[in-house]
Protein backbone atom coordinates (compact mmCIF):
# COMPACT_ATOMS: atom_id res chain seq x y z
CA UNK A 1 0.00 0.00 0.00
CA UNK A 2 1.22 2.97 -0.84
CA UNK A 3 2.29 5.70 2.27
CA UNK A 4 0.00 8.85 2.09
CA UNK A 5 2.16 10.72 5.17
CA UNK A 6 4.60 12.65 2.22
CA UNK A 7 2.17 12.76 -0.80
CA UNK A 8 4.45 15.26 -2.18
CA UNK A 9 7.00 13.06 -2.32
CA UNK A 10 5.53 10.61 -4.63
CA UNK A 11 5.04 13.68 -6.95
CA UNK A 12 8.34 15.01 -6.52
CA UNK A 13 9.92 11.42 -7.68
CA UNK A 14 7.40 11.53 -10.85
CA UNK A 15 8.89 15.01 -11.81
CA UNK A 16 11.98 14.56 -13.97
CA UNK A 17 15.38 16.30 -13.18
CA UNK A 18 15.02 19.85 -14.92
CA UNK A 19 11.39 20.05 -13.27
CA UNK A 20 13.04 18.90 -9.68
CA UNK A 21 15.47 21.67 -9.94
CA UNK A 22 13.19 24.12 -10.42
CA UNK A 23 10.37 23.07 -7.50
CA UNK A 24 13.69 22.73 -5.05
CA UNK A 25 14.64 26.19 -6.25
CA UNK A 26 11.38 27.66 -6.05
CA UNK A 27 10.70 26.28 -2.20
CA UNK A 28 13.74 27.28 -1.22
CA UNK A 29 13.42 31.06 -2.50
CA UNK A 30 9.34 30.88 -1.11
CA UNK A 31 10.82 29.67 2.94
CA UNK A 32 13.32 32.49 2.42
CA UNK A 33 13.12 35.27 4.00
CA UNK A 34 14.28 38.82 1.47
CA UNK A 35 16.67 40.99 2.93
CA UNK A 36 16.31 44.15 1.14
CA UNK A 37 19.49 45.41 -1.01
CA UNK A 38 18.12 49.41 -0.70
CA UNK A 39 15.79 51.16 0.97
CA UNK A 40 15.17 52.97 -2.36
CA UNK A 41 11.77 52.80 -4.50
CA UNK A 42 12.94 51.82 -8.22
CA UNK A 43 10.41 52.27 -11.09
CA UNK A 44 10.19 49.96 -13.67
CA UNK A 45 8.33 48.04 -16.06
CA UNK A 46 7.30 44.22 -16.55
CA UNK A 47 9.15 42.38 -19.05
CA UNK A 48 8.26 38.96 -18.65
CA UNK A 49 4.85 38.17 -16.41
CA UNK A 50 5.42 35.13 -13.87
CA UNK A 51 3.91 31.82 -15.43
CA UNK A 52 0.83 31.90 -13.50
CA UNK A 53 -0.23 35.19 -15.34
CA UNK A 54 1.14 33.65 -19.13
CA UNK A 55 0.72 29.98 -19.11
CA UNK A 56 2.32 30.02 -22.49
CA UNK A 57 6.23 30.55 -21.57
CA UNK A 58 8.87 28.54 -20.48
CA UNK A 59 10.28 30.12 -17.47
CA UNK A 60 8.45 30.80 -13.90
CA UNK A 61 10.01 34.15 -13.13
CA UNK A 62 9.42 37.27 -14.33
CA UNK A 63 11.31 40.19 -15.32
CA UNK A 64 11.13 43.68 -15.01
CA UNK A 65 13.40 46.21 -16.13
CA UNK A 66 14.37 49.79 -14.10
CA UNK A 67 13.03 52.97 -15.97
CA UNK A 68 14.73 56.45 -15.81
CA UNK A 69 12.68 59.11 -17.01
CA UNK A 70 10.44 57.45 -19.29
CA UNK A 71 13.79 54.75 -20.51
CA UNK A 72 15.01 51.73 -19.55
CA UNK A 73 18.45 51.48 -17.70
CA UNK A 74 19.66 47.99 -18.79
CA UNK A 75 18.95 46.73 -15.14
CA UNK A 76 16.70 43.75 -15.19
CA UNK A 77 16.23 41.97 -12.06
CA UNK A 78 13.46 38.79 -11.39
CA UNK A 79 11.10 38.39 -9.58
CA UNK A 80 8.52 35.88 -8.18
CA UNK A 81 5.13 35.62 -6.65
CA UNK A 82 7.18 36.73 -2.93
CA UNK A 83 7.86 39.79 -4.46
CA UNK A 84 4.21 40.75 -5.13
CA UNK A 85 2.69 43.40 -2.50
CA UNK A 86 -0.44 41.78 -3.27
CA UNK A 87 -0.33 37.92 -3.89
CA UNK A 88 -3.54 37.56 -5.96
CA UNK A 89 -2.56 40.53 -8.27
CA UNK A 90 -1.76 38.98 -12.19
CA UNK A 91 1.12 41.90 -13.05
CA UNK A 92 0.76 41.91 -16.96
CA UNK A 93 3.04 42.49 -19.29
CA UNK A 94 4.20 46.33 -19.87
CA UNK A 95 2.99 47.24 -16.77
CA UNK A 96 4.58 50.11 -14.77
CA UNK A 97 5.61 49.43 -11.44
CA UNK A 98 7.00 50.45 -8.04
CA UNK A 99 9.50 48.30 -6.27
CA UNK A 100 12.38 48.07 -4.32
CA UNK A 101 15.42 45.32 -4.48
CA UNK A 102 16.47 42.58 -1.78
CA UNK A 103 18.56 39.19 -1.80
CA UNK A 104 17.25 36.18 -1.90
CA UNK A 105 17.32 32.59 -1.14
CA UNK A 106 20.57 30.36 -0.84
CA UNK A 107 22.76 32.20 -3.82
CA UNK A 108 21.85 35.59 -2.77
CA UNK A 109 20.20 36.50 -6.00
CA UNK A 110 19.04 39.90 -6.22
CA UNK A 111 15.57 40.31 -6.77
CA UNK A 112 12.48 42.72 -7.21
CA UNK A 113 10.20 42.72 -4.18
CA UNK A 114 6.97 44.58 -2.97
CA UNK A 115 6.33 45.20 -6.64
CA UNK A 116 3.38 47.44 -7.02
CA UNK A 117 1.79 48.00 -9.78
CA UNK A 118 0.80 51.49 -11.02
CA UNK A 119 -2.41 51.29 -12.68
CA UNK A 120 -4.65 54.32 -13.46
CA UNK A 121 -7.82 54.42 -16.04
CA UNK A 122 -11.20 55.39 -16.20
CA UNK A 123 -14.45 54.39 -15.41
CA UNK A 124 -16.42 53.59 -18.76
CA UNK A 125 -19.94 52.63 -17.13
CA UNK A 126 -21.26 51.66 -13.92
CA UNK A 127 -24.70 49.44 -14.24
CA UNK A 128 -26.09 48.79 -10.95
CA UNK A 129 -24.09 46.15 -9.51
CA UNK A 130 -21.12 46.13 -11.71
CA UNK A 131 -19.09 48.34 -14.05
CA UNK A 132 -16.51 48.11 -16.47
CA UNK A 133 -12.98 50.22 -16.41
CA UNK A 134 -10.92 50.84 -19.53
CA UNK A 135 -8.41 48.60 -19.30
CA UNK A 136 -7.13 46.52 -21.78
CA UNK A 137 -6.11 43.37 -20.13
CA UNK A 138 -5.40 39.82 -22.77
CA UNK A 139 -7.76 40.64 -25.46
CA UNK A 140 -10.14 42.40 -23.46
CA UNK A 141 -10.12 46.10 -23.86
CA UNK A 142 -12.46 46.73 -20.32
CA UNK A 143 -12.00 45.48 -17.35
CA UNK A 144 -15.04 44.31 -15.26
CA UNK A 145 -15.12 44.85 -11.61
CA UNK A 146 -18.21 44.52 -8.97
CA UNK A 147 -19.31 47.39 -6.55
CA UNK A 148 -18.47 45.77 -3.72
CA UNK A 149 -14.84 46.20 -4.66
CA UNK A 150 -15.19 50.24 -4.41
CA UNK A 151 -13.42 51.52 -1.62
CA UNK A 152 -14.76 53.90 1.15
CA UNK A 153 -18.63 52.95 -0.21
CA UNK A 154 -17.91 55.81 -3.21
CA UNK A 155 -20.64 55.38 -6.00
CA UNK A 156 -18.94 55.82 -9.13
CA UNK A 157 -19.58 57.60 -12.01
CA UNK A 158 -18.59 57.15 -15.57
CA UNK A 159 -15.04 59.20 -16.66
CA UNK A 160 -14.10 59.18 -12.91
CA UNK A 161 -10.33 57.76 -13.04
CA UNK A 162 -9.88 55.13 -10.63
CA UNK A 163 -6.43 52.78 -8.90
CA UNK A 164 -7.13 49.24 -8.94
CA UNK A 165 -5.47 45.69 -9.02
CA UNK A 166 -5.93 43.38 -11.53
CA UNK A 167 -7.16 39.26 -10.32
CA UNK A 168 -7.61 36.18 -11.99
CA UNK A 169 -11.13 34.39 -11.84
CA UNK A 170 -10.88 31.01 -11.49
CA UNK A 171 -14.97 30.24 -12.21
CA UNK A 172 -14.92 32.67 -15.32
CA UNK A 173 -11.67 32.26 -16.39
CA UNK A 174 -11.34 36.15 -16.79
CA UNK A 175 -9.62 38.88 -15.13
CA UNK A 176 -11.42 41.46 -12.93
CA UNK A 177 -10.41 44.38 -10.88
CA UNK A 178 -10.93 44.66 -7.07
CA UNK A 179 -9.06 47.47 -4.36
CA UNK A 180 -10.88 50.13 -6.56
CA UNK A 181 -9.85 53.67 -5.42
CA UNK A 182 -11.07 56.54 -7.16
CA UNK A 183 -8.06 59.00 -7.52
CA UNK A 184 -9.82 62.48 -9.44
CA UNK A 185 -13.62 62.94 -10.11
CA UNK A 186 -14.75 62.91 -13.43
CA UNK A 187 -16.45 66.57 -15.22
CA UNK A 188 -19.81 66.81 -14.12
CA UNK A 189 -22.55 66.20 -16.14
CA UNK A 190 -24.17 69.49 -17.49
CA UNK A 191 -27.78 69.65 -19.17
CA UNK A 192 -27.57 70.91 -22.80
CA UNK A 193 -29.13 73.85 -23.25
CA UNK A 194 -32.61 74.25 -25.27
CA UNK A 195 -32.38 75.31 -28.70
CA UNK A 196 -33.52 78.66 -29.49
CA UNK A 197 -36.21 77.92 -32.01
CA UNK A 198 -37.99 75.97 -28.88
CA UNK A 199 -37.32 78.78 -26.23
CA UNK A 200 -38.75 81.25 -28.54
CA UNK A 201 -41.67 79.14 -29.33
CA UNK A 202 -42.65 78.50 -25.23
CA UNK A 203 -42.38 82.27 -25.06
CA UNK A 204 -44.89 82.97 -27.71
CA UNK A 205 -47.77 79.93 -26.57
CA UNK A 206 -50.15 81.17 -24.71
CA UNK A 207 -53.28 79.15 -23.01
CA UNK A 208 -55.70 80.54 -25.33
CA UNK A 209 -53.40 79.75 -28.51
CA UNK A 210 -55.10 77.01 -30.38
CA UNK A 211 -51.64 75.86 -31.55
CA UNK A 212 -50.51 75.23 -28.50
CA UNK A 213 -49.68 71.47 -27.47
CA UNK A 214 -52.44 70.08 -25.65
CA UNK A 215 -52.89 66.63 -23.60
CA UNK A 216 -54.69 63.78 -25.07
CA UNK A 217 -56.00 61.09 -23.07
CA UNK A 218 -55.64 57.95 -25.50
CA UNK A 219 -57.12 55.10 -22.31
CA UNK A 220 -58.34 55.99 -19.46
CA UNK A 221 -56.84 54.61 -16.34
CA UNK A 222 -58.07 51.94 -14.44
CA UNK A 223 -58.71 51.71 -10.40
CA UNK A 224 -58.18 48.96 -8.01
CA UNK A 225 -61.69 47.95 -8.52
CA UNK A 226 -61.63 47.55 -12.09
CA UNK A 227 -63.30 51.24 -12.39
CA UNK A 228 -62.13 53.43 -15.12
CA UNK A 229 -61.32 57.13 -15.30
CA UNK A 230 -61.10 59.47 -12.03
CA UNK A 231 -63.81 58.99 -9.13
CA UNK A 232 -63.32 62.14 -7.99
CA UNK A 233 -64.40 65.35 -9.92
CA UNK A 234 -61.29 67.50 -10.61
CA UNK A 235 -61.25 71.08 -10.28
CA UNK A 236 -60.57 73.96 -11.98
CA UNK A 237 -57.37 76.30 -10.14
CA UNK A 238 -56.83 79.94 -10.58
CA UNK A 239 -52.96 80.82 -10.42
CA UNK A 240 -52.07 82.18 -6.86
CA UNK A 241 -55.09 80.92 -4.95
CA UNK A 242 -54.92 78.65 -2.53
CA UNK A 243 -58.05 76.43 -1.81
Amino acid sequence: MQDSTFPFLHSFQNLNFLDSQRCYQATVQLCSIPELAADKVEIGTTLRPLRSVDPTQTEYQGMIAIMDEGDMKGEVYPFGIVGMANKGDCLQKGESIKFQLCVLGQNAQTMAYNITPLRRATVECVKDQFGFINYEVGDSKKLFFHVKEVQDGIELQAGEEVEFSVIFNQHTGKCSACNVWRVCKGPKAVAAPRPDRLVNRLKNITLDDASAPRLVVLCQPRGPDNSVGFGAERKIHQAGVID
